[in-house]
């Protein structure tokens, strides 16, 4: 969902989210240095009222913070927020205040997120202004470059499972295209893993997969036949989380074209035709040959046997 609309199936990586208590403010694994934990009712993130997410500073740059213990890695921290009294800054850390991230934070929930490489992630928020008062709900600290969909938790870590979709699907041996409608959970300039949307798959040898590389601003069209692989590839393109991407593509006697429009930029590009002799006969949705899984939200797909 996005501003309360429905943009379609969230497919997402596993992820374990370390923090304790993502909802409970109010228990001791968040320390409190100068912040009065609250109990005023609110409407939180789920829709249902809560009272264990209220912080207000009872001094300039009050702190509630976390502290977690993991090995040295890339962990992004995120919350949502929502500001109930004040006009102050309200900054995020994942390194216990090393560094500061400031959050547009107004009236309604909206995520904020920080990444940084630490050991020992030290997580949480501070409050600028004395007081000043928000609501933080949905905390989490994950091992990755950018923010997933929260896992809630209490008294321990808990885990997300990779979800992707799989359907049967008979692809002509040559000539077949699509249209995806996709919003990536990840900016164009991710680099730190592969995040597949699409496959057309037979065997580890026999596919073809529409992905995000390891490379800043690139969609690329991958087709393996009997083992022989070629590559079409969209490059010079930007987008934020969230963001709508149109995708298309086809295989035909002329070779095999990617076009990616995101925002107002399209770009195409295509590599030699070959034929499968073991046609694809399975459509995956955030998951590609490697089981390398996604972070996509697919709204839409079509898949036609023909080349318009």
């Amino acid at each position: 969902y996005s501003g309360g609309t429905a943009q379609g199936v969230l497919l997402e990586g596993a992820r374990t989210n370390l923090a304790k208590y993502s909802d409970d403010l109010s228990n001791a694994v968040w320390v409190a240095t100068n912040i009065t934990k609250g109990s005023t009712s609110t409407t939180g993130i789920y829709g249902s009222a809560i009272t264990t997410v209220e912080a207000t500073a009872s001094a300039a740059n009050g702190t509630l913070l976390q502290t977690v213990t993991a090995g040295s890695a890339a962990y992004t921290y995120s919350t949502y927020l929502k500001r109930k009294t004040g006009t102050g800054n309200i900054d995020i850390t994942v390194n216990g205040g090393t560094g500061w991230t400031t959050c547009t934070v107004t009236l309604s929930w909206s995520p904020c997120s920080v990444t940084a490489t630490v050991t020992n992630p030290q997580i949480g928020i501070r409050i600028v202004t004395s007081g000043d008062a928000v609501y933080a709900q949905g905390s989490m600290v994950e091992a990755g470059a950018f923010r997933s969909s929260t896992i809630y938790t209490t008294t321990g870590s808990a885990n997300r499972v990779a979800t992707s979709l799989t359907r049967n699907w008979t692809f002509d041996t040559n000539t077949f295209s699509g249209y995806i409608e996709a919003y990536p959970g990840f900016a164009s300039t991710e680099t730190s893993a592969t995040n597949p949307v699409f496959s057309a798959y037979k065997d580890a040898n026999n596919y073809l997969t529409i992905t995000h590389p390891t490379t800043s601003g690139r969609m690329d069209l991958n087709l393996a036949i009997g083992g022989t692989t070629a590559t079409a590839q969209v490059t010079g393109l930007t987008w934020a989380k969230g963001d709508k991407l149109d995708i298309r593509f086809r295989k035909n006697a002329s070779g095999i074209k990617l076009w990616v429009e995101a925002g107002s930029t399209e770009t195409t590009t295509g590599v030699a035709p070959n034929d499968f002799s073991t046609p694809p006969n399975t459509v995956r949705l955030g998951r590609d040959e490697s089981s390398n899984y996604g972070f996509w939200t697919v709204g839409n797909i079509q898949l036609w046997n023909s080349v318009d």
